[in-house]
């Protein structure tokens, strides 16, 4: 009986656990996808990309990743969380320098690595045992 016990408290303890990395793990990748959005399509309308508002709109995309990187890390590799890193903080420097191609590229691959994560990092039994 006592093991039964355990064995139901330590299956309880893991799926909280999945479904805290599930609901973490949708809102910062939606919230990252939505900004990616957001810059992509004002990227692609501006002709100039060092402007006031794509830059400041980087930055807080930079902000929120830099905030929440640290929750995602533990349920991700933190090599593949550096790659979205790195993206960012390219873009900030393409901006500057109105290098709209590679802007949009390292805008993309953002993109790509949100959907991406977020069909990894689902709930599924594997995650779970």
């Amino acid at each position: 009986m006592k093991r039964l016990l355990s064995i139901i408290i330590i299956s309880i303890f893991l799926i909280g656990v999945c479904v805290t990395e599930e609901i973490i793990v949708r809102k910062t990748l939606t919230e990252i996808n939505s900004q990616g959005n957001e810059l992509y399509s004002l990227a692609l309308t501006t002709e100039n990309l060092n402007t006031e508002e794509i830059i400041t709109k980087t930055r807080v995309l930079k902000n929120f990743w830099i905030k929440y990187e640290d929750a995602l890390c533990f349920f991700v590799n933190h090599k593949d969380m550096t790659d979205m890193g790195n993206e960012i903080m390219r873009m900030i420097s393409y901006a500057k320098n109105n290098i709209k191609e590679e802007y949009t590229t390292s805008l993309e691959l953002v993109l790509f690595y949100s959907s991406a994560y977020s069909h990894i990092m689902g709930v599924s039994f594997e995650n779970i045992f």
